[in-house]
């Protein structure tokens, strides 16, 4: 868990300095993170949902429900937002015009804007809690969530000497 909220705080950290770099202000870097749930609520979720979530998320859960504009417009979900029949219909369709037909993922994120959407692998697939970033087309795999935190970790300082290089 301590590696976990090491990646959240460095991830917190970088889109401060982001948002000082930006100046064009290209993406909102406000950090609209909401607080962890217990297990109870991860438990009762699942039920809900019919799965059990990969570890590694379900410790992610309890420090960080739900993450808005996490990376570029994307946002985490919180447990609640499955509730939310609208932005359900758009992952839903997201998930249709990818033409991603697995019963193995389980959306995490998306961005409302774009065509950016993090899954993960089900426990109980073969390379469970794989997260997977699809954009058009898959763009990435990492092996748990987090190796995903810290491969957006990577791309946020990338996007930082962008900016200082003015290349955005």
């Amino acid at each position: 868990m301590d590696i976990l909220k090491k990646y959240i705080n460095n991830i917190i950290n970088i889109r401060q300095e982001l948002k000082n770099v930006d100046k064009k202000q290209l993406w909102s870097y406000d950090d609209f993170s909401n607080p962890g749930i217990d297990e109870i609520k991860i438990k009762e979720f699942e039920k809900d949902m019919h799965l059990i979530l990969p570890n590694k998320y379900r410790d992610f859960l309890k420090v960080v429900n739900g993450w808005k504009n996490f990376w570029h417009g994307v946002d985490l979900f919180s447990i609640e937002d499955f509730k939310d029949k609208e932005l359900m219909n758009y992952t839903k369709e997201a998930i249709e015009l990818l033409y991603i037909d697995d019963n193995s993922l389980f959306p995490i994120g998306i961005a409302k804007e774009d065509i950016d959407l993090f899954t993960i692998i089900k426990t109980g697939y073969k390379d469970e809690g794989t997260i997977i970033w699809f954009a058009g087309c898959e763009v990435e795999r990492y092996k748990d969530f987090n190796e995903f935190l810290k491969g957006i970790y990577i791309l946020l300082e990338d996007d930082v000497i962008d900016f200082k290089n003015d290349i955005y």
